[in-house]
């Protein structure tokens, strides 16, 4: 009876695909895990980046449009 260890080529490509579909799997997770975080680490920026609110100033023209 032929083991993977003994080389058996059918088993060693059966071996292999799944070895590469879980680390696509863990790769994938990973990803998403480093774009949830980056995305939590970059939603206080919102409202750092946000402009102030100016009053508006006594006495100043409007600019004119140009037709």
């Amino acid at each position: 009876m032929p083991t993977a260890a003994a080389g058996d080529p059918t088993a060693l490509a059966r071996l292999d695909g799944l070895v590469n579909q879980q680390a696509a799997m863990v790769a994938y997770v990973n990803d998403f895990l480093a774009m949830m975080l980056i995305t939590l680490a970059a939603m206080p920026l919102v409202f750092v980046l946000r402009k102030p609110k100016t009053a508006p100033v006594a006495g100043a023209v409007p600019a004119a449009h140009a037709d």
